[in-house]
């Protein structure tokens, strides 16, 4: 009878120690980036510019005016006209610097126009939280409407 060799490991042990190492980073991972501000601030930037983005493509295919407005003294954001407000987390704040241009002028607003223009401005997204003192800016061209980070 012959007799067998105990050197190595079989397949399925290897899977299954390869699939609990997945796992355990995985959960790492995700547990560490939700307490993380900088994290946090980049998400809700992407957030933001996914709605302003929206809204652009609203003025467009519906031939009217949509906005993005600040509410809540910087401390969310509604698409009007008509959406549900959305809150920032408690530590963020935003603010608008507008330009002057287009046929309406709010401070408290960039608004998206049908033709494809905006009235144009720098929102800052900044967090405070403890001794972390983050900002990132989003800008808005006044007449292509197009959106990217500002630097800020």
């Amino acid at each position: 009878m012959g007799v067998r060799s105990t050197r190595g490991f079989t397949l399925l042990e290897l899977l299954v120690v390869m699939t609990i190492m997945a796992l355990v980073i995985g959960v790492a991972t995700v547990s560490f980036s939700g307490s993380n501000p900088s994290v946090k601030l980049k998400a809700e930037s992407r957030q933001l510019i996914s709605n302003f983005r929206y809204a652009r493509s609203r003025a467009l295919s519906e031939s009217r005016i949509f906005s993005v407005s600040i509410i809540d003294d910087g401390r969310g954001y509604q698409v009007d006209p008509g959406a549900e407000s959305i809150l920032l987390p408690p530590t963020m704040l935003m603010s608008l610097h507008s330009q002057t241009q287009g046929p309406e002028l709010f401070s408290d607003r960039i608004s998206f126009y049908p033709d494809g223009s905006s009235s144009g401005g720098t929102i800052t997204l900044s967090v405070l939280e403890g001794d972390v003192d983050l900002k990132i800016g989003i800008a808005i061209n006044w007449i292509t409407s197009e959106i990217s980070h500002a630097s800020g």
